[in-house]
């Protein structure tokens, strides 16, 4: 796993963060001022994946991993960074069969502490797997994932049992793979078949 870094508009690019132990993949980064995070899951030898981030608090010189419980059988795909409030989504298991197949659900992390601690929920919606976030705020949040998956936060509650997450009609049945926007009421997200997305709320 390797993630680079441009200082010039792209036009050269030194690595900043290399990760060589096991199978390690890196699928999700966000930059706010001189905060890094870098989101991804490891494959150990049981194949059973596990979630990690990284954090750096002065552009990528440094990286502390964050201490996460419950990682085993999660995946992080995508991150988003505001000041103190760090959003992670990805994937995690909630079940399995007689035959060992397992049933996802999305996955949503939290911290308001500028990573220190993290909470967990389970996004709402049956077997979906998450794989970008975005945030015109840390109180206007969208993500997306399988299935057409498009979700928004609000600001009410973080529980997902609540009305602060809500499930939205995204009129498409692929998965979408990366959601961004220029302001909370103007969100475009983008997916398989090379379909685009947007929404005025």
């Amino acid at each position: 796993a390797l993630l680079l870094r441009s200082v010039d508009g792209g036009a050269n690019w030194t690595s900043i963060l290399a990760a060589t132990s096991g199978e390690t993949v890196l699928s999700g980064v966000w930059g706010d001022g001189a905060t890094v995070v870098a989101v991804g899951y490891r494959v150990p030898g049981t194949g059973a994946t596990t979630a990690f981030i990284m954090r750096s608090s002065n552009g990528g010189a440094n990286w502390t991993e964050a201490s996460l419980a419950g990682t085993d059988s999660r995946r992080l795909n995508g991150v988003w960074v505001s000041g103190g409030t760090l959003v992670a989504v990805g994937r995690e298991t909630v079940s399995r069969d007689a035959d060992d197949n397992p049933t996802y659900g999305g996955l949503v992390l939290r911290s308001t502490d500028g990573g220190a601690s993290w909470t967990s929920a389970i996004a709402p919606g049956a077997e979906l797997q998450l794989a970008s976030v975005w945030g015109a705020s840390a109180n206007a949040l969208y993500a997306v994932g399988t299935r057409g998956t498009l979700l928004h936060y609000n600001g009410t509650s973080w529980n997902p049992a609540t009305q602060g997450w809500v499930q939205i009609s995204s009129g498409v049945s692929g998965t979408l793979f990366d959601v961004g926007g220029s302001s909370a009421r103007d969100v475009f997200a983008v997916g398989a078949g090379g379909v685009v997305i947007r929404g005025h709320r």
